[in-house]
Formats: structure tokens, sequence, C-alpha cells
């Protein structure tokens, strides 16, 4: 037997098993999907922020909601590879209202900043990073 082996059978613990190929880590664009409620808006909260709903669909398409009957229809797509992390947005009414987005996502909190598309991209994420900041946290009531 191999030392390390018999040193640690004798200690009582076993070897780390190798991670098997089908554990996979999940990535963003599956992170991302489902329904989305606006929490902050330029780091206020409550009263002072546009309640919005965001649906996130696996085709690449963005439901947003205003209120109950008012909503739009938007594309979108990532770069999570780009530092800092880039989201993209354009409306399908007309294909001319998009934005650009940096990005991050922190468990069940999505943050985004966010400017009119083909302007410099923020630094980062957070009211103070650039652009329009928006905090959303993922609406588990559905």
């Amino acid at each position: 037997m191999r030392p390390l082996v018999v040193v640690c059978l004798l200690a009582g613990i076993a070897p780390a098993a190798p991670v098997p190929k089908a554990v996979k880590k999940r990535d963003d664009k599956s992170l991302l999907l489902g329904t989305w409620k606006t929490t902050s808006e330029q780091g206020k909260t409550g009263a002072a922020i546009w309640t919005h709903t965001y649906l996130f669909e696996d085709t690449g398409h963005l439901q947003q909601w205003f209120g109950p009957k008012e909503s739009s229809n938007w594309e979108w797509a990532i770069d999570p590879e780009q530092t800092p992390k880039k989201m993209t947005w354009v409306n399908k009414r007309d294909g001319k209202n998009a934005y650009d987005c940096t990005y991050e996502l922190d468990g069940d909190t999505l943050r985004l900043n966010y400017v009119g598309a083909g302007q410099p991209l923020p630094k980062g994420v957070g009211p103070k990073a650039g652009g329009y900041a928006v905090e959303m946290t993922r609406d588990t009531s559905k």
C-alpha cells in the first residue's frame, strides 16, 4: 500500500475521491433564468423605486412588467468571461432601444448597471460604478 493511503486509513480519514465529470458548475445563463423583482435603484429602496418584474427565459427572451398590465419584450445575452461581466438587452419591438449592462450574481441577488448601447460600460457594479444601478432578487413565490 502507498504510505499516504496507510496514514489516511490509520487516521480514520479517506483520501478525497475525484469529482465525477457529470457534476458541473451551473453557468450564469442557467442561474439567471426565472423571475426577478427590483429591490433597489441607484441605492434607493421602498417607495422611492419603480417596482419591475423580469422573467429571463432560456430562449434569450426577457419579459419586463411595470405593473399588472404594462410590459415590454426584450432579447438578452451575456458575456460572463468579460470583466466585469456583460449583459445586453435589445428591445424586440423596434430593435433600436438597447442597453449594455455590467452584472454580478450573488445567490438570489442580481446587481446590474446599464447604459445605452454603444456607451462606455460602467467599471463595475453598484450605485457608484457608473450607469444606472439596479438590484433585483429572485422571486421564489412562483
